[in-house]
């Protein structure tokens, strides 16, 4: 993100990353100290946390892939006990987004939903809090070598993203397979597809209620270029009217920012058991820079 600044205008030492968890080691005046009635958010030193740094500051140059990290008051948690720093340094943005999502969804008791990318950074939460709200039957589109984990995680039944021997595309075998009665009556998209949002009207129900909820179109790149694509895609998915080609089915896109409210809501999720953070890997903080260096 930090590299859609232009340089002229950001340190030139910047560090990556948002999400962090850790132990305070100081506060300042003003952040509760001892536990009251009224307010459980307290943080003396020793207290272990987990946080997002505001996009804000992190578009400055700020970042938490560091020894030491200064934050405001709002942007952290206390950890639960039962989740690990590393699970709990996954929660915050994937975790807030998933909410946000899910809040954005509205779904109804005992709906069928199509649920794209559910063993994502997103999608994992998004699958698992579906499964609080009620029963209902969950299509998940992964990879194949993720259809274990995303059984696991609450799906119902899995579909490969992968096009099929014979070139039959994802968004036909959805039509095919789930049309008419049998037709979803809700998708969310953790990833952002436009293929399968212009396909939609294929195997989504008709009407009111029955809504495509989106994190918006993925961003290939951090480049300006790829920003203006995503921001005529954004446009034209909620605003193109369908008699100039608009898809016939109502979109939903959702904006996340990490909040007191929603970190609270992570953290008592995490707490019942009912959120759980899988991790793809840790590494030693002194291989970080070769680590985002390949990851990236």
């Amino acid at each position: 993100m930090m590299n859609l600044i232009p340089s002229l205008f950001r340190p030139s030492s910047t560090i990556c990353e948002t999400d962090f968890s850790g132990i305070v080691v100081s506060v300042g005046k003003k952040v509760p100290e001892i536990a009251s009635s009224i307010n459980t958010r307290y943080f003396p030193p020793g207290s272990a946390i987990f946080g997002s740094l505001p996009v804000s500051k992190h578009l400055k140059g700020c970042g938490v892939l560091a020894e030491y990290v200064v934050v405001e008051m709002a942007s952290v948690a206390r950890k639960p006990e039962n989740v690990s720093f590393a699970e709990a340094a996954g929660l915050p943005v994937s975790g807030s987004t998933a909410l946000t999502l899910l809040d954005a969804a509205r779904l109804q008791p005992d709906e069928k939903l199509l649920l794209n990318s559910p063993c994502g950074g997103i999608g994992h939460f998004v699958a698992q809090l579906v499964k609080t709200q009620g029963d209902h039957y969950i299509v998940g589109i992964c990879s194949r070598r993720s259809a274990q984990l995303a059984r696991g995680l609450g799906c119902d039944e899995v579909i490969d993203y992968h096009a099929t021997d014979d070139g039959t595309s994802l968004e036909a075998i959805l039509s095919s397979n789930f049309h008419g009665d049998n037709a979803f009556d809700a998708i969310i998209d953790a990833h952002g597809s436009q293929p399968l949002w212009h396909s939609a009207p294929g195997f989504l129900k008709p009407g009111p209620g029955h809504a495509y909820t989106s994190v918006g179109p993925a961003l290939k790149s951090y480049t300006f270029r790829a920003m203006c694509r995503v921001l005529k895609d954004m446009a034209l998915n909620q605003h193109l009217p369908r008699w100039l080609g608009g898809v016939a089915r109502e979109y939903r896109q959702v904006t996340s920012i990490v909040d007191v409210e929603k970190l609270e809501r992570l953290r008592g999720l995490a707490e019942e058991g009912n959120l759980k953070t899988f991790i793809g890997g840790e590494w030693d903080f002194e291989d970080a820079i070769q680590v985002c260096s390949f990851t990236c």
